[in-house]
């Protein structure tokens, strides 16, 4: 009796691995099946922010990096080389000390005024590019999870 209880206890314990190797292998296949269209949907977004016909930047609210898109560099100049980070942005778009710790005072107090608002508010600015010349930029921010997508509008006149 002994050895049957035994014998029908191996076949249970091998049925459901069996079963769970056959649910395994069916998620494994069904991520196998997503993943593709999920880089893919990753790429495309990429695409669609490097193309914009809006100048963007995307800044990484922890770390500070930032991406910039082809309008940014062809409307103001400045490049993925020379704009790293934040902190690299401040003075050379805002080369004079009072304007900048203006501006600066103004985004830290829109990032915190935001909390879970997704939206910063519009603000004129005067930015100087990398040729020397000023243009006077809109610049409005959307918190999208860790990063803020910031759009600059030329309205120089």
């Amino acid at each position: 009796m002994a050895s049957l209880i035994l014998a029908f206890a191996l076949h249970a314990e091998q049925a459901e691995c069996e079963y769970l190797s056959g649910a395994l292998d069916r998620a494994l296949a069904r991520l196998e099946h997503i993943e593709p269209h999920a880089t893919t949907s990753e790429q495309r977004l990429q695409r669609l922010f490097e193309k914009a016909p809006i100048a963007q930047a995307r800044v990484a609210r922890h770390t500070g990096a930032v991406e910039l898109n082809e309008h940014f560099v062809a409307l103001l100049g400045w490049t993925s080389d020379e704009l790293r980070t934040l902190e690299d942005w401040w003075p050379r778009a805002y080369p004079d000390p009072t304007y900048r710790a203006e501006v600066r005072r103004a985004w830290a107090a829109d990032l915190a005024r935001a909390g879970g608002n997704t939206l910063l508010d519009q603000r004129a600015r005067d930015i100087r590019c990398r040729d020397g010349s000023v243009r006077q930029m809109e610049i409005a921010a959307t918190i999208v999870g860790d990063d803020l997508l910031v759009h600059f509008i030329d309205v120089t006149e």
